[in-house]
């Protein structure tokens, strides 16, 4: 049985960084990511995909974390942004108008901005040159995990990809590299790595 929340609040699950007020929207990738866009971040097309409003900022250090989420917009939000744009469109208008005499120009709808899913920036050898800088730690890390499991009594055996995880961890990134499930969770990784390593 799947939880759905209509209206009201829920945790929603919020790759990078979120600040209390953003906008959630869905990854772009479905899978169950959603990204933050601050109120003068959003466009057009945007407010047809809303999901809700973070009631709380995140930890900027995390990846990803669940959000408390007030789910659901009101019209009223909906048509003050949407008078807005009108506005602009209106005054964008009158200044052609008396600059151009380009005022009864004949326009189209808006167009629907779509944001672009998220997507892993660093190439395959820059992942491997890495995974190779940095084995001995992330081994270290996998191995820690293994034994920690272990001693709680558990068999990681049992689940191949579980196996996997823990006795070969650079061939499982590598294989998680590619699985389109965890595109956003890359994309999210390279952007905190490729900052940190700019800092």
């Amino acid at each position: 049985m799947e939880r759905v929340a209509f209206m009201g609040q829920a945790p929603v699950l919020v790759g990078g960084s979120v600040e209390q007020g953003d906008y959630l929207l869905p990854s772009g990738n479905h899978d169950g990511f959603a990204v933050a866009v601050s109120p003068e971040h959003m466009k057009i097309g945007d407010y047809a995909s809303i999901i809700g409003v973070a009631w709380e900022s995140g930890n900027p250090k995390k990846l990803a974390q669940l959000i408390n989420t007030g789910i659901g917009v009101t019209n009223d939000l909906v048509m003050e942004r949407m008078g807005m744009i009108e506005a602009k469109w209106s005054y964008i208008l009158q200044v052609l108008d008396k600059e151009k005499g380009l005022g009864s120009l004949s326009v189209g709808p808006l167009a629907k901005n779509e944001r672009k899913p998220l997507t892993p920036a660093m190439s395959g050898s820059e992942f491997d040159f890495f995974l190779e800088t940095y084995r001995e730690p992330i081994e270290y890390v996998f191995d820690y995990a293994r034994r920690q499991l272990a001693e709680a009594g558990k068999d990681i055996n049992q689940v191949e990809s579980f196996a996997l995880f823990y006795n070969d961890p650079i061939a499982f990134l590598r294989q998680t590299r590619k699985d389109p499930d965890f595109k956003t969770i890359w994309a999210l990784f390279d952007r905190q790595y490729n900052y940190s390593n700019h800092d």
